[in-house]
């Protein structure tokens, strides 16, 4: 039965570790040149972003910029409105209500420069951290993460096969530790790759701000019981040298266990 428990346990810590990263596998979606043109960036969710047009017409700068339309997902935020010029620039700036979706956004417009016109159009990237996603963050993230259940699986194992007191506590508060590190970067990766589903998320870091506010009892816990499972192995001591043998002594005071 305890075999069971603890393929059960593993289970679910491994689900829990890996779910923020098989959600974020299938969000992954890094700004790369399209047909409208290539990424502008990539900004914070939230924030007010300044779209810079440099426009020149062979030797004489252009007369205007318009700033046709800004479309998220299908939907247009903004149409037609006229970019400020200073010299060869113009600038459109973009108020942070309108990023407040994670995701890519589509921007379209063109300049006039004497009979010239000039279309131009390209994406910009929105997410939570501001910066872009890139293979080596996910592999710093694989790689962290397998480790750390690699040592987590470990501990939960001693802990369940040792006899000895002291390791068996040791292992529990490093297993707990190793927890706390898992849910943490799962908590990061969540934030840094998932673009849709905030429920994730946000138990992931409920997770790991529960874990956090009671690792404190629970080392005091740990603490007391160790305290008590030491008088338990004085007390079987007491009764061997009474004669009683080491089973009965240890059957009296419930569990085996050694120092």
């Amino acid at each position: 039965m305890s075999k069971r428990i603890n393929i059960l346990i593993l289970s679910m810590i491994f689900l829990f570790a890996i779910m923020p990263f098989a959600s974020a596998v299938s969000n992954l979606d890094i700004p790369l040149p399209t047909a409208l043109g290539d990424s502008y960036g990539t900004f914070k969710l939230g924030s007010n972003i300044s779209l810079i047009q440099t426009c020149t017409n062979e030797t004489t700068f252009c007369d205007e910029c318009n700033f046709t339309s800004l479309v998220f997902d299908g939907e247009t935020l903004i149409a037609n409105v006229e970019m400020t010029k200073s010299l060869s620039l113009f600038n459109y700036t973009l108020d942070g209500s309108l990023t407040n979706n994670v995701g890519k956004y589509t921007v379209t417009g063109f300049c006039i420069g004497g009979n010239i016109y000039s279309p131009f159009a390209y994406n910009f990237e929105v997410n939570r951290t501001g910066q872009p996603i890139s293979p080596e963050m996910v592999y710093i993230y694989i790689a962290l993460l397998f480790l750390l259940i690699t040592f987590l699986t470990l501990s939960i194992l001693g802990f369940a096969n040792f006899d000895n007191l002291l390791a068996r506590v040791g292992l529990f508060g490093f297993a707990y530790l190793l927890l706390i590190a898992i849910t943490f970067i799962g908590w990061n990766m969540a934030n840094d790759f998932i673009i849709t589903n905030s429920f994730i998320i946000d138990f992931m870091r409920i997770l790991f701000f529960v874990l956090v506010i009671g690792a404190f009892p629970l080392l005091i816990g740990a603490f007391a019981y160790y305290i008590i499972m030491l008088f338990k192995i004085k007390e079987i001591e007491r009764l061997m040298t009474k004669g009683i043998s080491r089973d009965e002594a240890e059957k009296r005071q419930g569990r085996k266990y050694k120092r």
